[in-house]
This record gives C-alpha cells, structure tokens and sequence, in this order.
C-alpha cells in the first residue's frame, strides 16, 4: 500500500504528532512516506493536491483524506482491519 502524510511539526501540529504516533504505536511507518508542510517541496505538492496548506494530509491511492480523525477511521478501517 501507497501512503504519502502531510504533516507539521512543532506548533501547531497537534493533529500531525497524533497520526505520527498512531503510525508508531501500529507499526505502520514502514508503508507511509512522510512529507513535512514546512518544506516547500512538499508545501507546494500539497497546494496542488487540496489547494491549500493543511495538516494532517494522508493521501492514499491518489485520494486525499484531511484531518486527525479521519485519517485515523480510515487507517483503522483499511490498514488494521486487513491485518487480521
């Protein structure tokens, strides 16, 4: 499976460090690739994708899904769920 997160770091990124942890916790970095919004790289490529700057962004099979509890439904629904 093919993850992307956009995520903050520092203030502000509440939200962010929740899904990071998740991510920990469930031994599920290994299949995300984290993008920083901090960096313009990957600021831009968010822009493009939602058309603006927001975290946290997790884009998977191309679809972006936007905020904490949402990401976190849908890693728990299609990520764990599958383990089992």
């Amino acid at each position: 499976m093919n993850l992307r997160l956009f995520h903050q770091i520092g203030e502000g990124g509440e939200d962010s460090a929740a899904v990071r942890q998740f991510l920990v916790d469930n031994k599920l970095t290994e299949m995300v690739e984290f993008a920083n919004v901090a960096y313009d790289g990957s600021k831009a490529a968010l822009v493009e994708l939602i058309g603006c700057v927001e975290a946290p962004v997790l884009v998977a099979h191309g679809r972006p899904i936007r905020g904490r509890a949402l990401i976190l439904d849908w890693l728990r629904t299609n990520v764990l769920a599958q383990r089992d």
